[in-house]
C-alpha cells in the first residue's frame, strides 16, 4: 500500500515554501482546494476518526488541501449534511466510513431540487472506514491500487474523476437512490444480521454464513417474483421524461420526484408487470425457492467477496445472480458457491442464474431486503439504472 514519507532537511525558511507551492502545483490541479470531510467515528472497528487522522489528513496536508472536518454523531447525520450543505463553498466532499456514510449522503443530496446542478459542481470520495467498504474497494480495485485508506486518499488528492451509476429504487412507501446492490433471500440474511459480529469487521460475514447455513441445517427458500428488463432490448412502457427536461425545469421537478421521473422503462410501483410489458422485453422468473439472490452494480461487497466481476462503475446495467431450486440447497453446496464469491469463481458454478439489466421489480413478501446494505420494506420494489449521475473522486 501507499505510505506518506517525510524527510526533514535545513534550509532557508522561503526556498522551502517556494519548494512546497511550486511541488502542490503540480501535484494538485488547483494550487488550493477545499474539501468537506464527513467523518463516521462508529463504523466498522470505530477507527474514522484515527483513519482521518494519521492515514489521510497527512496526505491532503501534503497536496495543499485545505479540509472542514465534520464528525458525524447521530444515524442520519451524513443525510442531514447533504441536504444543507452549500456546493459553493467546497471543491468536493469526502466521506470516512463505510458504505452506509455513502447512502445517507447520497440519499440526503438527491431530494434536493439542485440535485443535479450541485453533482456537476462537486465530487465524492469515499475512503474506506468500514466493514464491507464495496464501492471503495471496487474503485481500488480497477485502479490496481492497495485496498486501504492511504491509496484512496492518494487517489482523491490527484484530482480524478470518473462517473458513477445511480439506481432509482421505489416501492409503495419511498423512493430512495442506490449506487451498489439489492441483496434478499440468503445474501441478505448473512449482511443484515451479521451485525451483531461487527466488532469482527469483515469476519462477521463469514461467521454469520457459517452460523446460518449449518445451524439451520439446510438453505432456507424463499418464494418470490424477479421480473428484469435486460440490456439491450427495447422498452417503451414508462412514464418517460429526458433528464435534460428534468434538469431544466424549476424548484422540486429537479428534485427527488424529478429524478424518478426521469426513469424510461419501469413503470409505476402500483401497476402490475404484465404482457404488454413482456411484449416490450421485460422477462418473468417466478419460484417458491429461491435461495439466493444478489443484484449488483459494483465489482466487490467486500474484500472477500469478489460478486460481480463484470460490474463496471459507469455501464449502465445491474449483474443480477440467483439460484433457485434444489442445486444449492444443503449447507455444503451452498458454502461452495459462497467460497467462490471470494475469487469470483462462482460465475462458473451450474447453480447461478444471471440476467444483465437495466431495470429489475423484486416482489416478495418474506426475507429481509437490502438496499446497500440497508434494510427496507419486504415487499415488491423495483429499480432502474441511470448511467453515470455520480461524479467520484478516483
Amino acid at each position: 500500500g501507499r505510505r506518506l514519507k517525510s524527510t526533514v532537511l535545513p534550509c532557508d525558511p522561503a526556498a522551502a515554501a517556494g519548494l512546497r507551492d511550486s511541488l502542490v502545483a503540480v501535484a494538485s490541479p488547483k494550487a488550493q482546494r477545499k474539501f468537506m470531510v464527513v467523518v463516521n467515528p462508529v463504523s466498522g472497528k470505530r477507527q474514522g476518526q484515527m483513519i482521518w487522522e494519521t492515514k489521510s489528513k497527512p496526505i491532503f496536508d501534503a497536496a495543499g488541501i485545505e479540509s472542514t472536518v465534520v464528525i458525524t454523531n447521530k444515524a442520519g447525520h451524513a443525510t442531514e449534511i447533504a441536504s444543507m450543505l452549500n456546493p459553493d463553498e467546497f471543491d468536493g466532499v469526502v466521506l470516512i466510513g463505510g458504505d452506509g456514510i455513502l447512502y445517507e449522503f447520497i440519499n440526503g443530496w438527491m431530494p434536493r431540487n439542485d440535485w443535479k446542478a450541485a453533482l456537476d459542481k462537486m465530487p465524492i470520495g469515499i475512503i474506506p472506514g468500514g466493514t464491507g467498504n464495496a464501492l471503495a474497494l471496487s474503485m481500488l480495485y480497477a485502479k490496481g491500487e492497495s485496498w486501504d485508506a492511504e491509496s484512496m486518499a492518494y487517489l482523491i488528492v490527484k484530482g480524478g474523476t470518473e462517473k458513477c451509476d445511480l439506481a432509482a429504487v421505489e416501492n409503495s412507501k419511498q423512493k430512495m437512490y442506490s449506487f451498489l446492490s439489492t441483496s434478499w433471500a440468503l445474501f441478505s440474511d448473512i449482511d443484515i444480521t451479521s451485525e451483531k459480529y461487527r466488532c469482527c469487521g469483515g469476519f462477521r460475514f463469514t461467521a454469520r454464513a457459517i452460523e446460518l447455513l449449518f445451524c439451520d441445517g439446510c438453505v432456507r427458500p424463499y418464494q418470490g417474483t424477479l421480473h428484469y428488463l435486460p440490456a439491450g432490448a427495447t422498452a417503451g412502457v414508462a412514464n418517460a421524461t429526458s433528464a435534460a427536461a428534468i434538469t431544466s425545469q424549476p424548484g422540486a421537478a429537479a428534485g427527488s420526484a424529478g429524478f424518478h421521473a426521469m426513469n424510461q422503462h419501469v413503470p409505476p410501483i402500483s401497476e402490475p408487470i404484465g404482457d404488454e410489458h413482456r411484449a416490450a422485453g421485460w422477462e418473468t422468473v417466478e419460484a417458491a425457492d429461491f435461495r439466493f439472490f444478489l443484484a449488483a452494480m459494483q465489482t466487490h461487497m467486500a474484500h472477500d467477496s469478489y460478486a460481480s466481476p463484470n460490474s463496471k462503475l459507469n455501464d449502465g446495467v445491474i449483474n443480477i445472480d440467483f439460484v433457485r431450486g434444489k442445486r444449492c440447497c444443503t449447507p455444503c453446496t451452498m458454502l461452495d458457491f459462497l467460497l467462490g464469491m471470494e475469487e469470483g469463481a462462482h460465475v462458473k458454478n451450474s447453480a447461478r442464474e444471471n440476467a444483465v439489466a437495466v431495470a429489475f421489480r423484486l416482489e416478495v413478501n418474506s426475507g429481509i431486503v437490502d438496499i446497500d446494505g440497508e434494510v427496507v420494506e419486504c415487499e415488491p420494489m423495483q429499480l432502474e439504472v441511470h448511467p453515470g449521475v455520480l461524479t467520484m473522486m478516483t
